[in-house]
């Protein structure tokens, strides 16, 4: 078992050129965790991936789409990697 638990913060934009739009700071917090267990023909890997739990609104601050396409909002999956 493997479990990581992360934490960003982003400060607010600063020292923004001419015509440049200033964005907030955010708080990025994510976590994923692996079980790997083993089979006599290859071995299956069970993992979990929570990203942004904060839920946040975070934009790239060098981004030019960032008013648009601001970075993703809270999200889990869940998967199975069979290696044989």
């Amino acid at each position: 078992l493997h479990s990581e638990l992360t934490y960003k913060r982003v400060d607010e934009s600063r020292n923004v050129a001419e015509n440049e739009t200033t964005t907030d700071g955010y708080n990025m917090l994510d976590f994923s965790t692996k079980y790997h267990y083993q089979l006599s023909s290859g071995s299956l890997d069970f993992w979990l991936k929570a990203n942004n739990l904060t839920d946040d609104v975070a934009k790239n601050h060098l981004s030019f789409l960032k008013e648009t396409a601001p970075l993703r909002g809270r999200s889990v999956t869940v998967g199975i990697d069979y290696k044989f």
